[in-house]
């Protein structure tokens, strides 16, 4: 077959598997590229005093220095607060419901305790003795001088206010409740038995927790529809967030640019499929091109809002930090000056298809020696997703869930096959309240997500036989949805 040209000595990629792993590189690369360039000379001359809304700053020392907390706490905080909203109120459906017995998480089938009783640990809740009320933990930062400090950010008027935060067990507060309850019930003369009875019925779910380490407590049924050779013998799943954007955007548009990716995070997690979260810096100078990925939450880590707010969403980082990563990235790769306008990130189907040549490169460096979890291109994804500063809150939601849904459901065809996930996902949408029209045009966007290849010379493009693969499991893809959408009428 022809194929497009792709100079595939013009490509990089790279990979890293933490945050602070990528920028020592970019550190120790930025300083060992020529003063000459015009890159760096544009990153030497930064002056945030002179545009401090643009950098997020007017401190050069900020932009130098580690940045703790995500630049627009309230727009963070509206988010986390969407993203429960959103998990409170839809139903997905079933979409992994199992199909042989396996232990899982998820609070169905037939529970064994046998099973949760390996590796019993004790979950921790953060309490505000100033505010005498439990703090979310997404909304808990710890100090990183002392990460044994713990402390919450409310708001007091207009201004914001450090808490700081006792740690304990899960359950502890509503304890002391009941203990005090029940000791003011003994100081106004009734008797103990009593007061215990009156306290149990006033706090009827009191009580200190325990969890366990094994996730997979409960047996229910599975079927796993994933090749062997492609999956693995557990299910791991990609989220990948591209870093930065044209300069209008603000922090609260490129963190609702992330939405979907936090939702998908947040809703896998919770359905015990390992997920990890990575940013990617794209960037294109001229002919060349990069893409270099870092993990921001691994697999079994918890996640963390502020930090992935941060990472990829916070000026102060990517219009600086980044920037110098893109500087020293042409620089290692290419020996050449990407110039004082830093490139351009690529997006769209330019950057679709770096995408997936990015997977190849990535799976093939199992033969590198490299311990690769992930071994299935099809389960690796990255929202295209691109919010306007100038929308509404609920636009910007509203079009992050669009893009949620979209991945879910291509996650869904691999997990669950078409016949299975199809006229669920019609069933979903339909008590959601969405048109038909509009179910069929995502199922559309899904379908392509979920097929997509790349037709290049590169050595990292997809093969023939891969190409022939995804063409056909286009149309059989396409026919599945007409057939099931035209059930509906």
């Amino acid at each position: 077959m022809s194929r497009a040209r792709n100079q595939d000595n013009k490509e990089a990629f790279n990979f890293y598997d933490s945050w602070e792993s990528y920028y020592d590189d970019v550190l120790k690369g930025y300083d060992e590229t020529p003063n000459s360039y015009g890159g760096k000379g544009a990153i030497e001359r930064t002056n945030p005093s002179s545009n401090p809304d643009w950098y997020g700053t007017d401190s050069l020392s900020e932009l130098q220095g580690t940045i703790k907390d995500f630049i627009d706490k309230p727009a963070l905080d509206s988010i986390i607060d969407n993203v429960k909203d959103l998990f409170s109120t839809i139903s997905l459906g079933g979409a992994f419901e199992k199909d042989r017995f396996i232990a899982t998480a998820m609070p169905i089938g037939i529970f064994d305790f046998s099973l949760a009783s390996q590796g019993l640990y004790k979950p921790q809740e953060y309490y505000s003795p100033e505010l005498d009320k439990l703090i979310d933990p997404n909304s808990v930062r710890k100090i990183q001088e002392d990460p044994t400090i713990f402390v919450y950010y409310g708001k007091e008027g207009f201004n914001f206010k450090a808490y700081v935060l006792v740690q304990q067990q899960e359950g502890t507060f509503c304890m002391d409740k009941k203990d005090k309850y029940i000791k003011k019930l003994l100081s106004e003369g009734t008797e103990i038995k009593l007061a215990k009875k009156i306290a149990k019925k006033q706090f009827p779910n009191c009580r200190l927790v325990f969890r366990t380490t094994t996730r997979k407590v409960y047996l229910t049924r599975s079927i796993n529809n994933l090749a062997e050779d492609e999956a693995g013998g557990e299910k791991y799943v990609d989220i990948v967030a591209p870093i930065g954007g044209l300069s209008n955007q603000t922090p609260r548009s490129l963190m609702y640019s992330v939405m979907p990716s936090l939702l998908l995070v947040y809703f896998l997690n919770n359905a015990g499929i390992k997920t990890r979260v990575l940013g990617a810096n794209l960037t294109r100078g001229g002919d060349y091109r990069t893409m270099e990925a870092f993990v921001i939450k691994d697999y079994d880590e918890n996640l963390d809002f502020n930090r992935v707010a941060i990472l990829t969403a916070d000026s102060r980082i990517f219009r600086y930090k980044i920037f110098k990563g893109i500087v020293r990235a042409f620089n290692k790769y290419f020996n050449i000056d990407v110039g004082s306008g830093l490139g351009s990130q690529l997006s769209g189907n330019a950057r679709d298809k770096q995408f997936e040549r990015y997977k190849k490169w990535y799976i093939d460096q199992i033969k590198e020696g490299a311990k690769v979890f992930n071994k299935n291109r099809r389960l690796m994804f990255m929202s295209g997703f691109v919010a306007s500063p100038s929308d509404s809150d609920d636009a910007l939601m509203e079009q992050a869930k669009t893009e949620f849904f979209k991945i879910l459901d291509a996650i869904d065809l691999e997990f669950n096959g078409a016949r299975v996930s199809l006229p669920r996902i019609r069933e979903r949408d339909e008590k959601r309240g969405i048109d038909p029209y509009s179910v069929r045009a995502r199922l559309q966007g899904t379908l392509e997500l979920a097929t997509i290849y790349d037709d290049s010379d590169s050595k990292f493009s997809s093969t023939d036989e891969e190409i022939e693969k995804m063409k056909n499991l286009k149309t059989k893809l396409r026919a599945d949805i007409n057939q099931v959408m035209s059930e509906q009428n």
